[in-house]
């Protein structure tokens, strides 16, 4: 019998709400996940369920300048992570399977993108440009 989401371990579900409210699913080269928080405490928690890394970007603006950290994770660690996520995302299931798409190419130099396997991997890149800016519905509650 195959488990369902409420059998499954409590941290791929928090991850995956984290990732849904605070994360950026992006594609250069190679697939990259990341979040900027003040706190860092929730992206240490992402590093020892994923790995990945922790650096300060730079300071907030206003009148405190709080620090802003990152944690950022690629290639195999962002695609075992968005595999193991997918099932509870929400709001960034359509970016993290197009993110999974593209990976299946391999790693890739920005320079060998040729023929129809670089056609697709340009076409996904920008399909994953629009979901970032994609309007929704006003919802009446």
């Amino acid at each position: 019998m195959a488990a369902s989401a409420q059998d499954a371990h409590p941290w791929p579900i928090w991850a995956a709400g984290f990732i849904d409210g605070e994360g950026c699913i992006r594609i250069s080269h190679k697939v990259r996940v990341s979040v900027l928080q003040v706190d860092p405490r929730p992206l240490i928690q992402l590093q020892v369920l994923f790995g990945g890394s922790i650096r300060i970007n730079r300071h907030s603006t206003g009148p405190k300048r709080r620090r802003i950290y990152v944690w950022e994770i690629g290639s195999r660690q962002a695609r075992t992570m968005l595999e193991q996520i997918l099932p509870f995302l929400i709001v960034k299931k359509d970016q993290a399977e197009l993110a999974l798409e593209h990976d299946k190419f391999g790693r890739a130099k920005r320079n060998s993108l040729n023929g129809a396997e670089g056609e697709r991997r340009i076409a996904i890149r920008n399909k994953l440009k629009e979901l970032k800016w994609k309007e929704f519905e006003e919802i009446v509650v």
